[in-house]
Formats: C-alpha cells, structure tokens, sequence
C-alpha cells in the first residue's frame, strides 16, 4: 500500500507545474484518503485487531525511507532531526486515522482528511484562534 500510495505522489508532483495543492503531502493525503475510502472494513479490522504499535512500526518505517529516496524531504534536514519530524507527523496522521476508522464516523473521510492536513502543516496552533477553538 505505503508503495502504491507514493508512487502516485511521485507522478502528481512530477506532472505538477508547482501548484500549492499539489504538494507531496497533500498529494500524499488525497491518495490515502482514496485508498482508505474503498477499503474502510479493512482498515477498521486492522485497527481492531493488529496493535497499533505494530501497524505504526511496520508502515513509518517504509514510509520514511521511500520519502526520503524519492526525495519527498529536504536533504539538508539531519537524519536525527528528520527521523523526529517524521515520527512526529506519521504518528498524529496515523493516531487521527486510527481514530477515525474506529469511531462513529461523524466526519466525513474528506474532512478528517483536511483535518489531517492542516495538522502537519500548521500544528495545532492552526485550530487555535484566541484561546478558543477555531472549529465547532
């Protein structure tokens, strides 16, 4: 799947004239959101029997390393720093997704899916406005 997934990010960013919505991560999300949409009974069985350490462990790793081959990441980040960015943004989508596919489903995948975006790209200070939460 993980290889499924980026080989369509590579061709979307390599066909892509630069436009911002077709950023590798936003790329990268549509194409799970896509993924996950025709295989929701699969994904929730995996989160219902496998634990999530596992799933997290087996795909984070194959993800980080085909993200760097492809050259999805800077090259100027340190192994050291990269590795902690990655665990960081991979475990949030995955924990979000996780969530979701286990839940009563009140988001749509679409929403949970821009959700997942504005999350990695602008923290949770993004849902943030003024000491309240920016979305009710």
């Amino acid at each position: 799947m993980v290889t499924e997934l980026l080989d369509k990010v590579e061709r979307v960013v390599q066909a892509s004239p630069g436009g911002s919505d077709q950023r590798p991560l936003r790329t990268f999300l549509a194409s799970l959101t896509e993924h996950l949409s025709k295989n929701l009974l699969l994904g929730q069985r995996y989160c219902e029997h496998v634990p999530s350490e596992l799933l997290l462990e087996h795909l984070a790793r194959l993800l980080v390393r085909q993200c760097v081959d492809r050259g999805f990441v800077s090259e100027d980040i340190p192994d050291d720093e990269l590795e902690m960015l990655l665990a960081h943004g991979l475990g949030g989508l995955f924990s979000l997704y996780r969530w979701w596919l286990l839940s009563d489903r009140m988001l749509t995948i679409a929403e949970v899916t821009q959700l997942a975006c504005q999350l990695v790209e602008g923290g949770v200070s993004s849902f943030v406005k003024e000491g309240e939460r920016a979305l009710r």
